[in-house]
């Protein structure tokens, strides 16, 4: 079964993707009732991650972790 240059790219190509996106490292938030600088990085530290900001998204305070988690499927900050 010959595979043509036109399939070839159709497969390798979104496979290519999903591996750049997995390896970047995305910013982790969780919404929170009140977001304290300090408290926040302490907890992004606990779930293995580094750095943590406070910021408002969607209007609710929010605990977001920089930098990737030593755990895996790991989404949501723990409340």
């Amino acid at each position: 079964m010959a595979c043509s240059n036109k399939a070839l790219v159709f497969l390798v190509v979104p496979l290519l993707m999903a591996l750049l996106a997995a390896s970047v490292s995305a910013e982790v938030c969780g919404q929170v009732p009140h977001c304290d600088v300090n408290q926040c990085e302490a907890s992004c530290f606990v779930t293995g991650h580094q750095g943590g900001t406070c910021k408002i998204i969607g209007g609710a305070p929010s605990c977001c972790c920089a930098g990737s988690s030593a755990s895996t499927g790991v989404h949501e900050l723990p409340r």
